[in-house]
């Protein structure tokens, strides 16, 4: 590994710098850029930090300044901007210099869920953005410390990085491991395979991430199946000009090490980045190791003014353990304990994924643009799992995917301008999956062998229209189908009879508007339906193949409210919705005790969420204090539920009609503050609750509440012009409070709760070298 970084340092550093300006004698001439998007920044305030005379960059971010000579440190400041501070020990070529933007007003994000590029101000319906500044200053080992600070999103896991499950306003219902409904997108390209679930999210490092993008509630509109919501996830890409080598380690409790590396270099035609990790843990509990290698490679170019061509290409190589879930009594008395018949089978999930997205970026003309992507997948997969020799298998599968992605953009400005997007989606994949009995850790006797082959389409259109005194209207409309062929080698068993099933073509249309009375004040509304078909492991389970499953639907309804003041020192953004969900897939149980899904009854979901961001103080001085909070208010209930198990040779009918949703928290909120200081040094803490959770159907027991406390302490210092280093001290659980992550919902024998961690903490350190 040593020589490998040797080796690409050297190349990093033979590589040639495109010149951006010109030098003249002692004056340092260079670049202001943002960060985040590469656009120059103007009239930003450029100084030597032991002089008070001031000059500022132009309308294309250019500046020149005297240089005084003898490593003098610049200073660069601008409105909306972190300050930074770097040596210039020579000025024998010119530097570009990005500001990282503080991301305060809701006004100027800008986003592209539901395919545009416009201000999330004038975005119809509940997006929420999350950059690349909020990204880096959270653990660098998982995406839950910024996805839970969401309103609507709950992402928990299993140790750092181990088996995880996402849910967007209650979509974990049926996925009490794992994600479902929810769609995810990688640099356009589907995550989520063609039957609906998503298992090659943990193959994605937060490093390697730019910004996640979240649309909450249905959006078949454009993006098919999926009833909770939508994921957009952008790699990094490194801006015209840089050319840097990053090492870092971070350490921590319970035996955790993480060693990573990124190399990018770029110029105005192309670019290329690659990341390399290197991740181990033994975690809180016993059986919980967390282990996992990856790589990321994106690179891009630019073939002419008019047409851009990327590539992004991942692999992970990961194993988590499963210690299985715990009585209450043994949570709380012996939680570190893993199930002992976990243990004995080694229960573990061990993935090698594989993935490559091509995309290209063409501009007709003025008014017209395409952007189509191509994508593949490839999984293999051995998952031993049980908590008993009655509810146990040892999963051997391979998966094979291809998907591609076709947009069409069309624009008009005039008077009233308006814009279309209209194209299509495709995915195609192809399961082998063998189930045995579990057997200390090897495949026991066969019990199911089967060829799954899965398929997708979507058509969708969308005309977005404006008119005056500040209306936007949205139009949307997608048709929708889905098929699976299914080859049972050990013959059609069970609930089935069938080996060709396709659900569709549904229609999903979406109508939505937005009224922006003034630059700092709008209100939309949107109506949409929502459907979700089965995965393939909910028709072909351990019970047989069942054929008469049908897709979840139902129509979602919004309103909300989004409010920034005149001097952007804070936003609002408050959203109320209430969907009617139909037909939903839940779990039932056959004579054997062994778990199928049917379409067994509906829901009511209702709630209200909401979003603020404040800029408390900002000096001079360099000093900032920001502070941030969300939360979400959830009524969710079984509209008609009716569960069929069997008890002594007979028939059991449940009603649980009426009963608070299961797996649904009433209320959650999160809070943070953000403070930076003088001296590269900032600080951050953060509180999170949940209220109390349902752990099954018949609400006979609950979770118990909890607040959690973290913050995290971070430097950044210039050695010298070409080199930074960094550190950050996180501490999670300061408070020392017992709290249960990843409950398993329905558990068998009231095995509910995964206890998280005590007091912990990590240290992170790293050293930036930049050319």
């Amino acid at each position: 590994m040593r020589s490998l970084y040797c080796l690409l340092l050297c190349v990093l550093w033979s590589l040639p710098v495109e010149a951006q300006s010109g030098l003249t004698g002692t004056r340092l001439t260079g670049k202001i850029i943002d960060e985040s998007q590469g656009n120059p920044i103007p009239s930003a305030a450029i100084r030597w930090v032991k002089d008070t005379r001031v000059v500022q960059s132009d309308s294309n971010g250019v500046f020149t300044i005297e240089y005084p000579g003898d490593q003098a440190l610049l200073e660069v400041r601008s409105a909306g901007y972190r300050t930074r501070i770097i040596r210039i020990e020579t000025v024998s070529e010119p530097v570009i210099i990005s500001l990282q933007p503080w991301s305060l007003s809701l006004g100027e994000v800008v986003v592209t869920a539901f395919e545009g590029q416009r201000s999330i101000m004038q975005t119809a319906g509940a997006v929420a953005k999350i950059p690349t500044s909020q990204i880096e200053a959270a653990r660098s080992t998982s995406l839950s410390g910024v996805l839970n600070t969401v309103a609507g999103i709950r992402m928990e896991e299993s140790g750092y990085g181990g088996s995880s499950r996402v849910s967007i306003r209650g979509s974990l219902l049926r996925a009490p491991f794992g994600i479902r409904n929810i769609k995810m997108y990688w640099n356009e390209i589907p995550l989520t395979d063609a039957s609906g679930a998503t298992s090659r999210f943990n193959s994605l490092d937060p490093s390697d991430i730019a910004s996640v993008e979240i649309i909450k509630g249905p959006a078949g509109s454009l993006y098919g199946s999926g009833t909770g919501g939508v994921m957009l996830i952008q790699s990094r890409r490194p801006l015209p000009g840089d050319q840097h080598l990053q090492l870092e380690y971070t350490g921590g409790s319970f035996g955790f090490r993480r060693y990573a590396m990124q190399a990018a270099w770029a110029d105005t035609q192309q670019y290329v980045r690659l990341s390399l990790l290197d991740q181990d843990g033994r975690g809180y509990r016993e059986h919980q190791r967390v282990w996992k290698q990856t790589l990321q490679l994106s690179t891009g170019l630019r073939i002419n003014p008019n047409r851009d061509l990327a590539l992004h290409v991942f692999h992970y190589d990961g194993t988590y353990e499963l210690p299985g879930p715990l009585t209450l009594e043994q949570s709380r008395a012996t939680p570190r304990m893993a199930i002992p018949f976990s243990k004995s089978i080694d229960a573990r999930v061990s993935l090698q994924n594989t993935g490559l997205a091509l995309s290209q970026e063409i501009t007709f003309s003025p008014r017209w643009e395409n952007i189509s992507s191509l994508g593949v997948v490839v999984q293999q997969k051995e998952n031993p799992s049980g908590t008993s020799p009655a509810f146990n298998q040892h999963e051997i599968s391979s998966f094979y995917g291809l998907s591609g992605r076709s947009v069409f953009r069309y624009r008009q400005d005039r008077q009233m301008p308006w814009s279309a997007q209209f194209g299509m989606e495709w995915q195609m994949g192809y399961s082998l999956e063998k189930y045995y009995t579990a057997n200390a850790g090897k495949p026991g006797t066969l019990r199911s062998d089967a060829e799954i082959a899965s398929g997708a389409q979507v058509f969708f259109a969308q005309v977005d229209r404006s008119f005056k005194g500040g209306w936007l209207a949205t139009g949307g409309l997608s048709l929708n189908a889905t098929h699976y062929n299914v080859i049972d080698r050990l013959g059609q068993q069970g609930l089935g009879g069938r080996d060709r099933i396709r659900f569709g073509p549904t229609l999903a249309p979406r109508l939505a508007m937005v009224y922006q009375w003034n630059p700092q004040s709008a209100i939309h509304a949107s109506l949409s339906y929502g459907f979700s078909t089965p995965t393939q492991w909910e028709m072909k389970t351990l019970a047989g193949l069942n054929t008469d499953l049908r897709p979840e639907q139902g129509l979602n309804s919004e309103i909300g409210w989004r409010k920034r003041s005149l001097n952007d020192r804070w936003a609002l953004d408050v959203n109320g919705y209430h969907f009617a969900l139909k037909q939903a897939l839940l779990p039932q149980f056959t004579p054997e005790g062994l778990p199928y899904f049917a379409n067994a009854g509906s829901t009511r979901q209702q709630g209200i969420e909401m979003a603020l961001r404040w800029l408390v103080i900002e000096t001079e001085q360099d000093l900032r204090l920001l502070v941030s909070g969300s939360g979400s208010w959830n009524d969710y209930l079984f509209d008609d539920y009716r569960s069929q198990s069997f008890s002594n040779g007979g028939i059991v009918i449940r009603d649980y009609s009426g009963n608070p949703m299961t797996g649904i928290a009433p209320w959650s909120a999160h809070l943070s503050s953000d403070l930076q200081l003088p001296l590269g040094l900032s600080l951050m803490a953060h509180a999170r609750y949940r209220d109390a959770i349902p752990l099954d159907d018949a609400n006979t027991r609950y979770a118990t509440a909890w607040w959690l406390f973290s913050g995290s302490l971070r430097g950044s210092w210039p050695i010298n012009r070409h080199l930074a280093f960094n550190v950050q001290v996180d501490g999670d659980n300061l408070t020392n409070r017992y709290w249960d992550n990843l409950l398993a919902l329905n558990g068998a024998g009231g095995r509910y709760y995964n206890p998280g961690p005590p007091r912990n903490a990590m240290i992170r350190v790293w050293v930036k070298l930049q050319r």
